[in-house]
């Protein structure tokens, strides 16, 4: 029995090294730099330069991720030097260009490993490799959480908030975290990803809920509210100084711009929102291959060796998020969990929903990617349903086996066609002569 323990605990310790070093390879050969046809790149040098600007000068980020669109006539900075003490710390400890990217899977492969646990609490049937991998290998995932983008930082906040929203509800609660925990989680969650994205406000209503809950039940609020301001601490503490210096307003007054008095096309968009909501926790592929079907034929047709996986996880992807959607409709209507987290999950949607019928942003999916956890745990609870079948394993096996093959198949292909090693030197160039511009110039009329 000691040795099979041991056995688990080195296929484990395996596990987690390689996932690490997928991710962080996945993550360096997606696109960065200036590139007409991948607008992402942009985003990532821009990011990127805002930490290798505090790793070069030790000038400290007041300002963080760029609200950038030109067509609108938006440019401004959100608050907070999170994300430039991510980047540059890494740097300025060791002067290797690609540490910010390990260190940022890092992050966010602990983040998924905290709510994978969290998932094999609830669901003891399922095992913790196969939920962690499935997690870590999801195309979303991998797409955005690995790359220097503002967005791929989320998981790092959104899931232990999520974690301790759910706890914190006598209804949903495993009774694994205390409610103090639990609010903390959610205190250091809200803050973080304040200082990344512009969507933690969809915080703001689980938030209520939250403390209505302890409000009217049996949870003592001074040791919640306490919980709350202890956990987001550390991350108010890299506000702080911004809030100090600056209007508190200053970086900010593009949100309420962008709010409008109503959405008539984004309501009416109501089902391509619920789609691409659910899609998150899916294999949606399409997305990735290119943004016509033109561009999508030709991606499958210069790397012929991932067309197998391509076809099969993209079908999967539709069947799963069919499965979500009509799931706890067909079967889950005697299981209680199932339909209370299946809810939970509805509810997310709503929210998200009439949030964007007051705003003039369209609702693409990497605008509300931190409210990925919901439809995962639900998703995992429809898995517990088929797991315990030979069938539903063997399945499983199957779809994480093509996942990997597919996203080794675009890691290979991206390492061909836009790595970040072409930027390997201006990085070192940037830091050996303390000056950010060697790799590129901030957007005109950046803050930081």
């Amino acid at each position: 029995m000691v040795r099979d323990k041991a056995w688990i605990r080195w296929d484990l310790a395996f596990l987690l090294i390689f996932l690490l070093a997928f991710r962080t390879a996945f993550g360096l050969c997606l696109t960065f730099g200036q590139d007409p046809q991948h607008p992402w790149g942009e985003d990532s040098l821009q990011t990127y330069l805002i930490g290798l600007r505090y790793a070069a000068t030790g000038e400290w980020p007041y300002f963080g991720p760029d609200i950038y669109d030109p067509a609108a006539g938006v440019h401004d900075q959100i608050p907070g030097a999170l994300e430039g003490l991510l980047i540059g710390l890494p740097l300025r400890l060791l002067p290797w260009p690609e540490l910010p990217f390990l260190a940022l899977n890092l992050l966010t492969l602990g983040a998924l490993a905290f709510f994978a646990r969290y998932i094999v609490r609830r669901l003891p049937s399922l095992p913790f490799p196969f939920v962690l991998a499935w997690l870590a290998l999801l195309p979303w995932n991998l797409q955005l959480s690995t790359n220097t983008m503002n967005p791929c930082f989320l998981p790092a906040g959104s899931l232990p908030f999520f974690i301790g929203f759910l706890e914190s509800l006598p209804l949903l609660s495993t009774g694994w975290l205390g409610l103090p925990v639990c609010f903390a989680l959610m205190g250091f969650g809200t803050f973080f990803c304040m200082q990344f994205h512009a969507s933690w406000v969809l915080f703001l209503p689980f938030l209520l809920v939250a403390f209505l809950a302890q409000i009217k039940g049996k949870g003592s609020l001074p040791s919640c509210v306490g919980g709350f301001l202890g956990g987001a601490f550390l991350p108010f503490l890299c506000l702080l100084p911004t809030l100090l210096r600056f209007d508190p307003s200053s970086g900010a007054s593009s949100l309420a711009a962008r709010a409008a008095s109503f959405n008539s096309d984004n309501c009416l968009a109501f089902f391509t929102i619920l789609a691409r909501y659910l899609s998150l926790a899916c294999h949606e592929l399409p997305r990735f291959l290119g943004a016509h079907t033109v561009d999508r034929i030709e991606y499958l047709r210069t790397s012929p060796w991932i067309i197998p996986p391509a076809l099969l996880l993209t079908l999967a992807g539709w069947v799963e998020a069919l499965l979500l959607l009509a799931y706890g409709f067909w079967k889950g209507a005697k299981d209680v969990a199932l339909r209370r987290v299946g809810l939970l999950t509805g509810a997310g949607f709503l929210i998200l929903w009439c949030v964007f019928c007051f705003t003039d942003r369209a609702p693409v999916s990497h605008l509300y990617y931190l409210l990925f956890p919901l439809p995962a745990l639900y998703f995992f609870y429809i898995w517990d349903r088929c797991f315990p079948r030979r069938t539903g394993r063997v399945l499983a096996g199957i779809l994480l086996l093509c996942s990997l093959w597919f996203q080794t198949g675009v890691l290979v292909r991206g390492a061909k066609d836009r790595p970040f090693f072409a930027h390997r030197e201006k990085v070192q160039q940037a830091l050996a002569a303390k000056d950010p511009r060697a790799l590129g110039e901030r957007r005109s009329g950046s803050l930081y």
